[in-house]
């Protein structure tokens, strides 16, 4: 993923299309950022335009694009308010699969409606899950100040990440099986995902960090399979 959404319009194509080349030269996909998503208690979100979302997805060739429309990074809170009106302004021009950076600060009704009926194709949740590894760490520290090893601190927050992160994924596909993200090739162009399924049961907090939620919808570049 590479981020150019702090630079002008201008140098943010010129540097991700040269990032894309080289990348798909080597047969890696790319994620570009257009709009700058701001931070909680931090700077501001300047919301991506939808004609210069379209120009962008054109002239860079990213595989996604992320996008800002409402997220904002680092919210503990789901109070994010999304322009569903300018997901759809935005996907009506172009295939470009989409990303929301701040997923966590996204309530879960709307982040299941996104993922079912736009082109969002991921959600960034990794502040909900470090919350979880945060509370959990610092409750077995509260009830363990005789121990010192730092497995039989962070081994008992493992439970409590799948937990949440099992939570998370069914609120996406609640009637299907959990989607692992794993990059993959094409003999021609870079794909920029192949999925594989396995039981939510089976989820492993080894993997749940590295798990990016893709659901549902079909894109030119992804293939979710049944949806």
């Amino acid at each position: 993923m590479f981020d150019g959404s702090k630079v002008s319009r201008k140098d943010n194509i010129k540097k991700t299309s040269k990032i894309v080349k080289r990348a798909h030269d080597a047969k890696v996909s790319v994620e570009g950022e257009i709009g700058f998503v701001g931070y909680a208690n931090g700077k501001s979100s300047e919301g991506t335009l939808p004609i210069e979302a379209v120009t962008f997805a054109k002239e860079s060739n990213v595989d996604a694009m992320a996008i800002s429309v409402g997220n904002t990074h680092l919210q503990t809170n789901k109070i994010a308010k999304i322009d569903l009106g300018k997901v759809k302004e935005i996907q009506k021009s172009i295939s470009t699969p989409l990303v929301l950076h701040g997923g966590s600060g996204i309530p879960n009704p709307i982040r299941n409606k996104l993922a079912r009926t736009t082109n969002i194709a991921k959600f960034n949740i990794g502040t909900e899950l470090r919350m979880t590894f945060g509370n959990a760490l610092r409750k077995q520290v509260k009830n363990n100040p005789l121990i010192y090893d730092r497995l039989q601190l962070l081994n008992p927050t493992m439970p409590e990440i799948t937990k949440i992160t099992k939570k998370i994924i069914k609120n996406f596909r609640p009637k299907y099986l959990a989607t692992i993200f794993l990059a993959t090739l094409n003999e021609d162009t870079p794909k920029l995902i192949k999925f594989y399924h396995t039981d939510v049961g089976k989820i492993n907090a080894s993997i749940t960090l590295m798990t990016l939620i893709h659901v549902y919808k079909q894109h030119q570049i992804i293939n979710t399979g049944k949806g």
